[in-house]
């Protein structure tokens, strides 16, 4: 599997600067692609075309990329079918695919889709992938049924899952490192003082169910388990990391890296961009003068940003 080095991301990251695009995103479509790019090029060398349904495709910004990675590669007889839960996501990457003034390239996902409410017909699919899916999904046995159901005799089962999941490695993942916990208060303390933040409630001002809606904190072995369980052969794992040393960390205190966390990139548009800009700036400066020998140690005991690869095989 591709590894994805810190010199990697951070041109990747500057490719991608006008999406928002985070690191993290950056890892699991390399890593993704590791998997997947080779069974198609098996596949397409014996003459046969590949349907792949992509689970959680939201804005349709990775799945452009990883459309654009497959053909860079030699990818050409496939069919792809992109699918998300939100349609609110969906909305908003018309939107954005419409508006001249955004240089943002999408693929609009085609369906309406929960990962748990898989109902295409048995073996409709020969893979299966997702980006970043497994931590939203509510019930991941039914997930894991459904999509074993819809897949070929030998198709492909594969899913990145983030850092959020427990057990991919034993380093502290950035965002529980105390520097980056340091840096979200400062922002909420901005949003609050600006009057975009309510803290009884808890929730943005005004309501926006779209921002840091819940995820699960499954482990690694639960998840194997599952996989097996529902009848996947040749289950695996992998971690691809990028340690976070002090200008990691303080690249991810910028506007991109913090949109899922707590922006939700477009669709919180009642906050002005600029003041967006200015708090993460603000926050970013607070920090690194809060926490500067925190920062430093870093240097030496760098952070986590992983993210794991799980794939399977209908046998």
């Amino acid at each position: 599997m591709s590894v994805f080095t810190s010199v990697s991301a951070k041109d990747y990251a500057t490719k991608y600067s006008d999406t928002g695009v985070n690191i993290g995103y950056a890892i699991s479509e390399t890593a993704l692609l590791g998997s997947v790019v080779p069974y198609l090029l098996e596949r397409q060398a014996l003459g046969k075309k590949s349907k792949i349904l992509e689970l959680g495709s939201g804005s349709g910004r990775a799945t452009n990329r990883i459309e654009q990675a497959m053909k860079d590669s030699g990818v050409t007889n496939y069919e792809l079918l992109p699918t998300e839960i939100d349609w609110k996501n969906i909305n908003a990457a018309m939107d954005l695919y419409t508006d001249p003034k955004v240089p943002i390239k999408l693929t609009i996902p085609k369906l309406n889709l929960a990962a748990e409410t898989i109902s295409f017909a048995p073996e409709s699919f020969d893979e299966v992938i997702g980006t970043q899916v497994i931590h939203w999904v509510d019930n991941l046995p039914m997930f894991f049924k459904g999509a074993f159901r819809a897949l070929k005799h030998d198709g492909l089962f594969a899913q990145m899952g983030s850092g959020i999941i427990e057990g991919v490695n034993d380093q502290t993942h950035f965002t529980e490192h105390e520097v980056y916990k340091h840096f979200q208060n400062c922002v909420k303390e901005l949003l609050i003082e600006k009057g975009f933040w309510d803290e009884a409630n808890g929730d943005f001002s005004p309501k926006n169910k779209t921002v840091n809606p819940k995820f699960h904190r499954y482990n690694v072995p639960q998840i194997m388990q599952l996989l097996e369980n529902s009848g996947f052969s040749d289950v695996e794992n992998s971690v691809s990391d990028v340690p976070v040393n002090s200008d990691q960390m303080i690249a991810r205190m910028g506007l991109g890296a913090v949109q899922m966390f707590l922006f939700q990139g477009p669709y919180a548009n009642y906050i002005p961009e600029e003041v967006k800009l200015e708090i993460v700036n603000k926050a970013r400066e607070i920090t690194i003068r809060d926490k500067a020998e925190q920062l430093k140690d870093l240097d030496s005991h760098p952070a986590s940003d992983s993210v794991i690869l799980f794939v399977g095989k209908k046998p």
